[in-house]
């Protein structure tokens, strides 16, 4: 399935006339008729503005055939990231947290060298606080 057939699914599960969606993200609807449909694909900005449209449209589905057509949305409107990407930001800051850890055990070190006043430390641990 093209692209464009997979907007055209999404547009008719959703309910979206397709005249609105033609109109809306500024493609001609020509683009989804006859051989158009199948022999040339939307160019990357056009994607984009698709994607910028239906945030609830996964572009891995749209692009890569992978996962479900939808992405959750809360009732706010907002994209509901997934375990994967949750986890891959608490293995980031994790990392950070650790680093930001050793910094303020090196100063704390210089402090009792009496490298550095009591201050920078100080400084340091409120500056990575937040």
């Amino acid at each position: 399935m093209t692209t464009k057939q997979k907007i055209l699914q999404f547009l008719e599960f959703k309910g979206i006339p397709k005249a609105q969606f033609y109109r809306e993200a500024n493609v001609a609807p020509s683009n989804f008729k006859g051989e158009a449909l199948y022999s040339r694909d939307l160019n990357v900005a056009q994607v984009v503005i698709v994607l910028t449209m239906y945030p609830e449209l996964s572009p891995d589905w749209l692009l890569l055939d992978k996962g479900d057509m939808l992405r959750p949305i809360n009732e706010n409107g907002v994209v509901v990231k997934g375990n994967s990407e949750l986890i891959d930001i608490i293995r980031e800051q994790a990392e950070e947290i650790g680093q930001l850890k050793e910094r303020i055990a090196q100063l704390e070190r210089e402090k009792a060298a009496g490298g550095s006043s009591a201050h920078d430390v100080d400084s340091a641990r409120s500056a990575h606080a937040g």
